[in-house]
């Protein structure tokens, strides 16, 4: 009985001392590489970057990140078109059309989620986000005959892009200071044609998008 009372005693204090123990543990930063010496920025704050995939679609944007918290980052973002790739020329009869782009612009913000607790730095991360593509240029519609005999009619035009989608991706870290990241979305784009003189009907329309895009990018402290 003395030896069961014995080891019971003994049990519940060596339960009591590990509990006692753990809790004073230190605990460890999620963004421990901060305090490493290895010649790399690990307490960034905010990041510039570039969009490599928008060139494609006629876009040059850039993008803006700041830090909230651990886990959570918003965006600013802003471009220049110069290219239209959804201009088009349209030589069957009774309408041959040809456009001509002007210009354009972009803008958007986002919001990010980091799920490893690394916001800004690396890892996985979800967004939602809402981006304007908005292009100006001309329309020149042939309404009668063909060639010299066609009585034309020109008419400048804007057409906006508003899309908003989900999407998820991976940041990386590239060197001592440069970003890395690719995502994939998936949302809805509300599209407007607006002619300016009526030439044509306005059009509007909503259509499914799916997006992959690639970003380089240089961080700040």
């Amino acid at each position: 009985m003395k030896s069961t009372m014995k080891a019971l005693m003994l049990c519940v204090l060596s339960c009591f001392m590990t509990v006692a123990w753990a809790q004073d543990l230190p605990s460890v930063e999620d963004n421990y590489e901060r305090y490493l010496d290895d010649g790399r920025l690990w307490d960034v704050k905010s990041t510039v970057k570039m969009s490599i995939t928008s060139l494609g679609s006629g876009f040059a944007d850039f993008f803006y990140e700041q830090k909230l918290d651990k886990s959570w980052s918003a965006s600013v973002s802003a471009g220049v078109a110069f290219l239209d790739i959804n201009g088009w020329e349209r030589t069957t009869w009774p309408y041959p059309t040809e456009s001509k782009f002007k210009n354009g612009y972009s803008f958007g913000v986002e919001s990010r989620y980091y799920v490893a607790n690394k916001a800004i730095l690396r890892g996985r991360y979800y967004a939602l986000r809402f981006r304007n593509r908005t292009i100006n240029g001309e329309h020149n519609f042939v309404y009668s005959g063909s060639g010299d005999g066609g009585i034309e009619s020109f008419d400048n035009y804007t057409t906006t892009f508003n899309t908003i989608y989900l999407s998820r991706g991976r940041k990386a870290m590239m060197g001592n200071r440069m970003s890395f990241e690719m995502s994939t979305g998936l949302g809805a784009s509300f599209t407007k044609l607006d002619y300016k003189n009526k030439a044509q009907e306005n059009q509007t329309g909503v259509q499914l998008v799916y997006n992959i895009e690639m970003k380089i990018g240089f961080n700040f402290k």
